[in-house]
């Protein structure tokens, strides 16, 4: 139980700093739909409000909408940590980080999900390391783990959406269970 929770502590802090790496050196325009999202970051931070979606500034000239009309639960988590750095620095470059750090936390947390899910279904922790660096070392995960984005949440929560089934189905359907497989679907 102990040499799990090692495990687990040094893979999340190797897969969060791999992601802050890779989310402190894309540049912006490298990501294909970030400065969309990101203006949503930078309205929110700015106003200190939710957008109603048809804000001028919000719609963009090419595609004529905004990501304001679409979910952004990931956008408003993006904020919280750009007001934490806005403690510290203002300048944009600190803030784009900042707004990151959720993908790099889902990247993080969605590997050890998926560790998770090898322990419940495979032999052995080596076997169960595989797994998670099969679905989390791909390259365009990595990549989604660099910029603002809501793939990488939804890749998150479907390996925890998935490690809730088996247990529930391994073990027992207790109402935690449920209650945690109900959030699961609700985010």
């Amino acid at each position: 139980k102990n040499i799990d929770r090692i495990i687990i502590s040094a893979d999340f802090f190797i897969f969060f700093a791999i992601g802050f790496y890779c989310a402190c050196h894309l540049g912006m325009n490298h990501a294909p739909d970030e400065y969309m999202r990101y203006d949503l970051c930078e309205y929110i931070y700015t106003h200190n409000k939710l957008p109603i979606g048809n804000e001028p500034e919000l719609i963009d000239n090419i595609w004529g909408f905004s990501y304001a009309f679409t979910p952004y639960l990931i956008q408003c988590l993006s904020v919280v940590f750009m007001k934490l750095a806005s403690l510290f620095s203002t300048e944009p470059a600190t803030l784009l980080i900042a707004a990151r750090i959720p993908s790099v936390l889902a990247y993080a947390l969605g590997f050890v999900f998926a560790y998770r899910i090898g322990c419940e279904l495979l032999s052995d922790r080596l076997k169960s390391i595989l797994l998670a660096c099969m679905i989390f070392g791909i390259p365009q995960v990595y990549f989604l783990a660099g910029y603002i984005n809501n793939d990488i949440v939804i890749l998150t929560e479907c390996c925890a959406l998935v490690l809730i089934w088996i247990r529930g189905y391994k073990y027992t359907w207790t109402t935690s269970r449920c209650i945690l497989l109900g959030i699961t679907v609700g985010i």
